[in-house]
């Protein structure tokens, strides 16, 4: 999952949505852009085609699993065992032995049984007490795990666990009320196909995706940048400090505990994927300049009527138009890049061969870096 949030971002084309202004350099979106970045090649840009990932009969199943489990009903438990998916809420303190302060600390504290979540730092986590009695205090030692870094790795913490809850959910069976509640399917084939042809439209964007991916890391790879606008940066670094802050507080997990195990990320990856973020916007106006793209109020009021009404009002309230006609500019250079792209069919493996006695030398023709609109021959 490393760098998935700067996926997201860089290649869905609504980047410009977290960048709200007010920085230093505050009339740059205004500007073309170039006292700060000098364009290379982007028109007949290579790209390696990705094709879609076929659908499985497995991946069809698993997906009418999940939709079954978001069905499911709900038995709170007070006897028996502990099961993987059991739903537990707790209160709980681990203290090193050394220290008679708790050195972890939460309550409330609410997590599914086999699922991530804080205790994935140690080894075995809450699968400790997977076939044990369900019962309200619980005491065990963790051991850290050993990739965690210097600080905590192999260091063992004695835990009181306090239960104050657990939950057990049933799935929904497969069957006519089910789909009752899915559309108006007539059998449970004709939902399966359904669910396979929804799966097969994700893989077709996943795939495309892919391939815009490899066009716009080219582009901005590219390009020369004179420097970045003054506090650009620290609005996107704002952006992925709340949502990893968000994120950890909702499974009260520390913040760089939860960037490293959820997102393999830590505060100078923030740094940096927001500088890149930056770039591709610096990329977008500049390009947008050069090609003379813009975006009409026609052509705003036709995206968000094309909303849902509570989607649209979400979007008003949130983002305003300013930054909806931002993100449609993104949209349009992204559909330049790629009407203007090369498609190369991916390459077999070579077959094994013997080292060289002379290693062969190689030169590409430098990148096309003339200021204006490009032209293909």
């Amino acid at each position: 999952m490393k760098k998935a949030v700067l996926a997201i971002l860089l290649f869905a084309s609504v980047a410009a949505l977290v960048s709200c202004g007010g920085s230093a350099d505050a009339g740059w979106r205004q500007s073309d852009c170039s006292a700060y970045v000098t364009l290379g090649q982007y028109k007949g840009v290579s790209y390696v085609t990705v094709p879609p990932a076929p659908v499985t009969d497995e991946d069809v199943g698993e997906r009418i699993d999940a939709l079954l489990a978001a069905a499911s009903t709900v038995e709170t438990l007070s006897s028996g065992e502990f099961q993987t998916g059991d739903e537990i809420k707790l209160d709980f303190s681990g203290t090193n032995g050394a220290d008679p302060e708790p050195e972890v600390k939460f309550s409330g504290y609410i997590t599914v049984l086999g699922d991530p979540g804080f205790f994935d730092a140690f080894d075995g986590g809450l699968g400790v007490l997977v076939g044990q009695p369900i019962r309200d205090r619980i005491e065990t030692d963790l051991t850290y795990r050993a990739d965690l870094g210097e600080d905590k790795a192999g260091r063992t913490l004695h835990f009181v666990i306090t239960v104050s809850s657990v939950k057990r959910y049933h799935n929904a069976e497969l069957n006519e009320d089910f789909l009752k509640t899915q559309g108006d399917f007539e059998s449970v084939d004709a939902f399966r196909q359904f669910v396979r042809e929804t799966l097969e439209a994700k893989n077709q964007s996943d795939s495309v995706k892919a391939q815009t991916g490899q066009v716009w890391r080219k582009v901005i790879a590219a390009a020369q940048f004179t420097r970045l606008p003054e506090g650009a940066a620290a609005e996107y670094e704002k952006f992925f400090e709340d949502f990893y802050a968000d994120g950890a507080a909702s499974i009260s997990m520390d913040k760089r505990d939860f960037m490293g195990l959820y997102y393999g990320v830590d505060e100078k990856d923030v740094e940096a994927d927001s500088e890149k973020l930056v770039m591709q916007d610096l990329v977008i106006l500049r390009i947008a300049a050069l090609e003379n793209l813009s975006v009409t109020s026609q052509e705003i009021d036709s995206y968000l009527s094309s909303l849902p009404e509570q989607t649209r009002s979400r979007v008003n309230g949130i983002f305003g138009r300013e930054l909806v006609k931002r993100s449609l500019l993104g949209a349009k250079v992204t559909d330049l890049l790629m009407k203007n792209a090369v498609p190369v069919a991916p390459q077999a493996p070579p077959a094994p061969t013997l080292p060289a006695v002379e290693p062969v030398q190689t030169s590409e023709a430098p990148a096309q870096t003339q200021e204006q609109p490009q032209t293909q021959d």
